[in-house]
């Protein structure tokens, strides 16, 4: 998903949503699931509200067009760019996304991996930056659900579509304050052709509120109990992880409501459901670390998002949402994990 120019895009997920170091809890990973070594980008972040991630209904109505209402697309045919025109400037004042052609192929849908290809061009003089229709391969994005929480007008686009389908994305111009490179002087149009879709097998996916409710009614999913200090304890039952991530709010706080790109503050602690072992608690420590969603694990992001400050939120995460390629380090211990969140502030 990270596709386009290198250093272009690079630079754009730099500027809208960059780590400044913050304490992370065990396998922070790009909240995207992305692969690093492709050439394209998802849109920065979005505020999204956390059952949207849990949104796959091939359903999903189609993004309002908006400042997109001027593009069209004209394909041309395989190897070939296709023709894109649109009113001159484009003025963007918000990431937006929608379909320019539905597709005649098999409904996408939340969950699986999209072939396509793209083309870059500068949203005021219609200059393309770049593009891959002429290349001998295009490339592959994973719908996973700490996508559509980081792009949902994107994702959302995706999966309203079938294959075949043209879709668009206009991205505003990053503010990098005096004398920024050439490249972010403009805001963005990037149009996407999927080609084929398939399932994905390992992908990770959020269970739904029904879903978590009946879990915890039948004695599946841990149970948090707080002492005179407010510093929780564990009861991990004997049976097997849910296959997916289980959000439930213990507390309701009334505070700001945490977003993609937030920073936050929050006391936790984290135990492995194989053993029930605590491994790390800044309740025991006493004091809220600073996290930034860019940088925490999958099951957090997608977790906490919507979430309000003051908040009590146990988290179960599966092996498939804390990318466990590190595993077992002293920091990063395997899934499935179990948290215990209090969002203490937004940074």
């Amino acid at each position: 998903m990270r596709r386009l120019l290198a250093l272009f895009i690079a630079l754009l997920l730099l500027v809208s949503a960059c780590s400044q170091g913050a304490p992370e809890p065990p396998g922070a990973q790009d909240p995207a699931g992305t692969d690093p070594s492709s050439d394209a980008s998802p849109s920065p972040p979005e505020s999204v509200p956390p059952t949207a991630a849990a949104t796959t209904s091939p359903s999903n109505p189609a993004p309002d067009l908006g400042v997109l209402a001027s593009v069209q697309v004209i394909d041309q045919g395989e190897g070939k760019i296709p023709k894109i025109t649109f009113d001159m400037p484009l003025t963007v004042e918000t990431t937006t996304a929608g379909v320019l052609a539905p597709g005649d192929g098999a409904q996408i849908a939340l969950g699986q991996k999209i072939f396509h290809r793209s083309i870059v061009l500068n949203a005021s003089t219609g200059e393309t930056i770049q593009q891959n229709f002429t290349q001998a391969a295009g490339f592959e994005s994973m719908l996973t659900p700490a996508y559509q929480v980081n792009s949902p007008a994107l994702v959302n686009a995706f999966i309203s579509a079938k294959v075949g389908a043209y879709v668009a994305e206009a991205i505003p111009k990053p503010e990098l304050g005096d004398n920024p490179p050439e490249w972010a002087q403009h805001a963005t149009l990037m149009i996407y052709k999927v080609e084929s879709a398939e399932d994905a097998p390992d992908m990770p996916k959020v269970l739904s509120a029904d879903e978590v409710a009946a879990l915890a009614a039948d004695g599946r999913l841990p149970v948090a109990i707080f002492d005179d200090n407010g510093i929780p304890t564990i009861t991990i039952p004997d049976t097997d992880a849910p296959t997916g991530l289980a959000v439930q709010v213990l507390t309701e706080g009334t505070g700001e409501t945490i977003k993609p790109n937030d920073k936050f503050t929050a006391l936790y602690t984290g135990w492995t459901w194989a053993d029930g072992q605590k491994y790390d608690s800044a309740y025991d420590r006493g004091v809220a670390d600073p996290f930034d969603f860019r940088t925490v694990i999958e099951g957090w992001l997608v977790g906490l998002t919507g979430q309000k400050v003051g908040s009590t939120v146990q988290l179960t995460v599966p092996a498939t949402m804390l990318f466990d390629y590190q595993a077992g380090s002293v920091s990063r211990p395997a899934g499935p994990l179990v948290f215990v969140v209090k969002i203490e502030s937004k940074v």
